[in-house]
């Protein structure tokens, strides 16, 4: 008779209730076309993405539509609040991330829950993903600051980091990480060593459950990429009404030429082991694009 529980590293979880666990997760990459693909997938009549987000959100209890963020900030809530975000019916049900490739105990955790789950990385050029996450993190300072003072007026040291970081150059803050040390999975440089993240990733799922997405061709071939991924999730293709470029924006001003040569040199040695993972190389990294977008 099967058991009325589930186990999860040791933790006694009731049954669940309603929803199910999805069929699929896009787990990354920050910066590298989650968003798109959550958009794009979510326009295939047999996928529905997230489907009870919206009345989570309404209750005040998810800040993100797109990222339910179980696996990292919301654990402690267990699997039922987390199924419940989800249909069991007969379409796939899917959810997307930006950041559960960061710690290996997110993917730890997503293995346990969902270990048939079929998980979709982008991978985005490093320097160009790391320059993209700079100038998203200081529009974010910008638009938070202000309210960030008032609450803070009595606390100087806070409010003068607070101004510094929304004023530090890219150059800077590639100097500062470098000089604290380069950890995978954390900073602008280190959220960049795919094949370091990569690795914790396949530790828990077979490579033929995983699909890799080089965002650069993605962009290019809109078409060619979903219908691989549609493939690759056991799905008919069906013809998309893309949006280029969702939630894109531009840069102010190009990556200067010391931080370009800086990261391709550290990046080197990571995208050859991960070309190697891949089993070809990525030629449209490494380009320069001046005008290319901030894209997530």
């Amino acid at each position: 008779m099967p058991s009325a529980h589930l186990f999860i590293h040791n933790v006694r979880l009731k049954a669940p209730k309603k929803g199910k666990v999805p069929d699929f997760i896009i787990a990354g990459i920050e910066k590298s076309g989650t968003t798109s693909l959550f958009v794009h997938l979510s326009k295939h009549p047999a996928i529905e993405m997230v489907p009870h987000a919206v009345e989570y959100m309404k209750a005040g209890k998810l800040d993100n539509m797109k990222e339910p963020h179980f696996f990292n900030k919301r654990w402690t809530k267990g699997l039922d609040w987390y199924r419940g975000l989800f249909n069991d019916n007969d379409k796939l049900q899917g959810e997307a991330a930006s950041n559960y490739l960061f710690k290996e105990e997110y993917i730890k955790r997503m293995s346990s829950v969902a270990p048939h789950a079929k998980i979709i990385v982008a991978l985005r050029d490093p320097v160009a993903r790391a320059y993209s996450q700079y100038v998203y993190s200081k529009e974010l300072y910008r638009k938070l600051l202000p309210g960030t003072l008032s609450r803070l007026r009595a606390d100087k040291d806070r409010i003068i980091k607070i101004v510094k970081l929304r004023d530090i150059s890219f150059d800077e803050a590639i100097k500062i990480e470098i000089k604290k040390g380069i950890s995978a999975g954390t900073g602008n440089i280190g959220k960049g060593l795919y094949i370091d993240l990569l690795g914790n990733l396949l530790k828990y799922y077979p490579r033929r459950q995983i699909l890799f997405i080089i965002s650069e061709r993605m962009k290019a071939d809109m078409s060619g990429t979903y219908n691989n991924i549609f493939d690759f999730l056991g799905l008919e293709a069906t013809k998309i009404d893309f949006e280029m470029d969702v939630l894109a924006g531009k840069y102010e001003k190009p990556m200067s030429s010391w931080a370009r040569e800086t990261l391709s040199e550290i990046y080197g040695p990571y995208n050859e082991r991960l070309s190697f993972l891949l089993g070809h190389k990525i030629d449209e990294w490494g380009v320069k694009d001046e005008c290319a977008s901030v894209y997530s």
